[in-house]
């Protein structure tokens, strides 16, 4: 039941429902219940709530379970008490990819990109490979640094894993990768020949990235795309209402 609400963003039911469970139910919490709880506590950023869980982890003796620990971790990133989360990753007796990339994701989207690049790096160290969660965050932590050798680096490692991605993986790669400070002249010019043009399929994957990089340049209004357009061949596309087409 906690875990519905929270699926559904209903907080604050399951937390009702958690407190009526104590009061009415001789059934003791277990590793089980206490994610859905903190969980509900990120969604609805309250961590004076996520705090009192914390504290009955503790108390339960259920703070070195690895399912309970990350889902702390999360709670306290998306809540913005970054030290905290990390404090709970130090202590951290095993550390699996999950719990690497949650903290990683932790530091991107608290704005502490060096220190997510930074643990990165010593995730590699403890032979953690990273998977798509955590290169997409990887690369929203380059854009932000404004750190295109690495973030080159890192793209260069995504095409050589390339194993099919679905569509929501592209979506996110190209909205990553056009984050980065690439987007000059020099490297349009060069763009449909490209390993980030190559990287996407023929059709939607292309399509896709093609649209969201028109939308980027036209936006900020430094480019003339009419040469752009036409070497790219066979796309159409929409902005604004302006129905657009390559031949």
């Amino acid at each position: 039941m906690l875990r519905g609400y929270v699926n559904h963003d209903l907080p604050n039911r399951a937390l009702s429902s958690y407190v009526e469970m104590l009061r009415k139910s001789k059934n003791i919490p277990d590793r089980f219940t206490f994610p859905s709880l903190l969980k509900g506590c990120a969604q609805s950023l309250d961590v004076n709530v996520g705090k009192v869980l914390h504290a009955q982890v503790i108390k339960l003796e259920l703070h070195t379970d690895l399912y309970v620990e990350t889902t702390l971790i999360n709670m306290y990133a998306a809540c913005g008490n970054i030290n905290s989360a990390r404090a709970i990753f130090d202590k951290m007796g095993q550390r699996n990819q999950v719990v690497w990339t949650s903290m990683i994701c932790g530091y991107a989207k608290n704005h502490y990109p060096k220190e997510a690049l930074f643990l990165f790096n010593e995730m590699e160290r403890e032979g953690h490979d990273p998977d798509e969660v955590t290169m997409v965050t990887l690369l929203s932590a380059c854009a932000e640094l404004r750190d295109l050798e690495f973030g080159k680096k890192l793209h260069s490692r995504i095409l050589e894993s390339d194993t099919g991605k679905d569509e929501d993986s592209y979506q996110e790669e190209s909205k990553s990768l056009l984050g980065l400070p690439f987007c000059n002249k020099a490297y349009v010019k060069d763009f449909p020949t490209s390993k980030i043009w190559k990287s996407f399929p023929p059709f939607q994957g292309r399509f896709m990235l093609l649209q969201r990089l028109l939308v980027k340049f036209i936006e900020n209004n430094k480019l003339h795309f009419y040469k752009f357009l036409c070497s790219m061949g066979g796309y159409e596309f929409e902005y604004s209402g302006i129905r657009m087409e390559t031949n």
